[in-house]
């Protein structure tokens, strides 16, 4: 007999919402990262210099507040997310299915 979580989701079917939500979460940090790193270069910079400019106000002492501030906002979108999307949509707001 297959497993089926209380939603009627096959175990195939809670991997791709895993997947999905994963995905999302992907797209969230880069979004949210983006958004905090911008706040720290010089306006006026292009689009194509954008990455480098982050990384070097990135190495700038004065910014390390924004900088933790990045990896805490993505280390959510990527873990904490993911994990709430995929409880809600296969398994209701149950939190034993966590574990």
């Amino acid at each position: 007999m297959q497993y089926r979580s209380i939603k009627g989701f096959t175990g195939l079917s809670q991997l791709g919402v895993l997947f999905a939500a994963v995905g999302a979460g992907f797209i969230l940090a880069a979004i949210s990262q983006l958004v905090i790193g911008m706040q720290m270069v010089p306006a006026g910079t292009g689009f194509d210099k954008l990455g480098e400019a982050i990384l070097k106000a990135g190495a700038d002492p004065a910014n390390v507040g924004k900088m933790r501030l990045m990896q805490i906002v993505g280390t959510f979108f990527l873990m904490f997310v993911p994990c709430m999307l995929y409880l809600w949509i296969c398994h209701g707001k149950k939190m034993f299915w966590l574990g």
